[in-house]
């Protein structure tokens, strides 16, 4: 494949896609694979480290399962060592994108597509606490307590501190200014990774893609092929939940708020991996285990 003119260093690249749950990566994956050398994979972990039975048999965008999917079939299911270098040979991609999120995978992906000759950048799709906030008391109908530290918020801190320890550079991509203004901010990301932004990316809807998991919802807009780049208006039943939140929480979460999107993400790289990275490898092994000895009972019940 020829590469695109607008791809100004000729390499090959792999974006891996952080962030917390409901931080808006599905929709970063299918805007940032929107091109015609793109290719986004999804959830793509999932498939090599399952946690779930149907992990081990996904569905892919197009509706079709894995092996049904013509593009699938092309592709096979190579090595997680090879993933990324293999899809980009086979359908002839520059760049592909990887939504995981989950940070030991990344930090495994990031060696493994460097070995394999290909240029890796973790992309961090940030939703600013509040906006991130609603979006769970959206999911919980309201139900959400101000009593006691809420899970979004605990895995929110707890996840931007593990990606630090990594000591990967990583750039931000600002969720609701890429709702409100998708051209600039694809313009600025792409400016730090050697790209430049083909006409109507941010039209992700309009776009073909094979990835595997992600959100639900997001990959219901695909099918509907009608979906748009809107931003929620806050309720006001939200914002007398977010009002009542302590103080020091909200002082809190803007001093993160500020750290992610004025920091410097470019820090030295460390050789040996952080505790909770091995803890974290132990665990998916022993659910990986779990799976293949309970899996096909359970599908037999």
């Amino acid at each position: 494949m020829t590469l695109p003119a607008n791809d100004i260093s000729g390499r090959r690249r792999v974006l891996f896609v952080a962030g917390v749950s409901r931080s808006g990566s599905t929709l970063l994956d299918f805007v940032l694979g929107n091109r015609p050398d793109g290719f986004s994979l999804g959830e793509i972990y999932a498939w090599h480290r399952p946690f779930r039975v149907h992990h081990r048999s996904p569905t892919c965008a197009c509706g079709r399962r894995w092996r049904e999917c013509e593009v699938w079939q092309r592709i096979g299911r190579p090595p997680a060592r090879r993933l990324h270098r293999s899809v980009a040979d086979i359908v002839e991609a520059n760049v592909v994108v990887d939504s995981s999120k989950n940070l030991s995978w990344i930090r495994d992906a990031y060696r493994w597509a460097s070995a394999n000759d290909l240029d890796p950048h973790v992309v961090l799709s940030w939703r600013p606490p509040r906006a991130l906030a609603y979006s769970y008391w959206k999911r919980e109908n309201g139900r959400l307590s101000a009593s006691s530290e809420p899970a979004w918020m605990t895995n929110l801190t707890g996840y931007v501190r593990r990606l630090d320890s990594l000591r990967l550079a990583y750039h931000v991509v600002d969720f609701d200014q890429l709702i409100v203004d998708p051209i600039a901010t694809l313009d600025r990301l792409h400016a730090g990774i050697g790209l430049t932004t083909w006409p109507g990316q941010e039209c992700f809807w309009e776009g073909q893609y094979h990835s595997l998991f992600g959100s639900g919802g997001t990959r219901e807009q695909l099918r509907s092929q009608s979906a748009a780049l809107a931003k929620p208006v806050l309720p006001d039943e939200f914002l007398r939940y977010w009002d009542t939140l302590p103080a020091a929480w909200r002082d809190s979460l803007e001093r993160l708020n500020r750290s992610v999107l004025d920091g410097e993400h470019a820090p030295p790289p460390r050789r040996t991996p952080p505790a909770w990275y091995v803890k974290s490898r132990g665990l998916e092994y022993r659910t990986r285990v779990r799976l293949a000895v309970d899996g096909p009972a359970r599908r037999r019940r």
